[in-house]
């Protein structure tokens, strides 16, 4: 991909060290309207031109990153108004708090919410949860609740989720898929959650749900990982690994890398845009205009990629305060009972 860099500076450079971790990425210069950095010539390796230079680049396949940390909109609204479509920010963290704001309510107000109460009403069946721990660091009920009922609703036979910590996504998945493969921290890595667990004090149940003849574990850095070791058409992929920018960033250009395009794609964590991660920044930035096929969901905190063929088919609403008055309450039957597994 031949790309642009807006910003010859310290938030520059970093979006180049970024950028540089994939070798399709290439990097054609910068632009600054400093006329300082302009006459320094090189930065990076790469020339530095004034924003005139862009006026030459509006027609051709090009990506433009934007690095300043303030003045974000700005600079877009600009760049739109040059006829740049594939824009994308890659600034620091006054501008990440802007750019999240922005990315947040480009999706709310462009009705790009889902509304699970009126997809699950849409079902003909009910659905099973099994063997839900309810422990710290797990997903909630309605995540795995959303995840099951893609699943079969949709007829989907194949499953990949990078992040497996005790086990519970891809366990109940694998109740209805009929492959299922998880990418995870190797138990003994730094970054594992068994020095999550150990850090924060709490009991350490690390894959004890994946034990199941339709699950493939791989323990491997989801960002190193070949996936030509998974020769298998995956028709929904979950993202629930490493909630860092950076960790966001690779596993959603390795999944776009290898995905068909009738494949759906979830990100957990994508809609908490208080918590601190950089989830909807990092989707936003790997993926360019495809962000237009991306959509959250009210009453879980799940981010969703969906093919063009299947947009249509999620009630869609806006997630704003409404009136209770006139507005559909939608209820389940919710039925909580022991259950036993067997941890080696």
């Amino acid at each position: 991909m031949n790309i642009i860099i807006y910003g010859a500076g310290m938030e520059g450079e970093k979006a180049y060290n970024t950028l540089m971790l994939f070798p399709e990425n290439n990097i054609l210069f910068f632009v600054d309207k400093d006329e300082n950095k302009q006459r320094i010539g090189k930065f990076c390796g790469h020339d530095v031109y004034p924003l005139s230079k862009l006026a030459d680049y509006v027609e051709s396949n090009v990506r433009v990153v934007v690095t300043p940390k303030d003045a974000y909109v700005e600079i877009c609204n600009y760049l739109k108004k040059l006829g740049f479509k594939d824009i994308v920010g890659l600034g620091g963290t006054e501008g990440n708090d802007l750019r999240r704001k922005h990315y947040w309510y480009e999706v709310l107000n462009h009705e790009r919410c889902i509304d699970l109460g009126a997809f699950f009403s849409q079902c003909d069946f009910s659905i099973k949860l099994p063997q839900i721990p309810f422990v710290n660091g797990g997903s909630g009920v309605m995540d795995y609740a959303f995840l099951l009922i893609l699943a079969k609703k949709l007829n989907l036979k194949t499953y990949l989720e990078i992040g497996t910590y005790i086990g519970t996504s891809i366990n109940i998945m694998s109740s209805i898929c009929e492959r299922c493969y998880g990418i995870t921290a190797p138990i003994g890595a730094t970054y594992s959650m068994r020095e999550w667990c150990r850090a924060r004090n709490i009991p350490d149940y690390s894959s004890a749900l994946t034990q199941k003849d339709n699950i493939r574990m791989f323990y491997a850095n989801s960002r190193e990982f070949d996936f030509s070791l998974i020769n298998d058409d995956i028709d929904l992929f979950f993202i629930d690994g490493d909630h860092s920018y950076n960790g966001v960033f690779c596993d959603t250009i390795n999944i776009f890398k290898i995905k068909k395009e009738s494949a759906i794609v979830v990100w957990h964590d994508f809609s908490q845009k208080d918590n601190g991660d950089d989830v909807i920044l990092a989707v936003k930035d790997a993926i360019g205009n495809e962000f237009d096929n991306v959509y959250v969901t009210d009453n879980n905190i799940c981010g969703i990629y969906l093919p063009e063929q299947l947009k249509n088919i999620f009630p869609k609403t806006v997630r704003e305060f409404k009136d209770s008055q006139n507005q559909e309450l939608y209820v389940y039957d919710v039925e909580i009972k022991p259950s036993k597994v067997t941890i080696d």
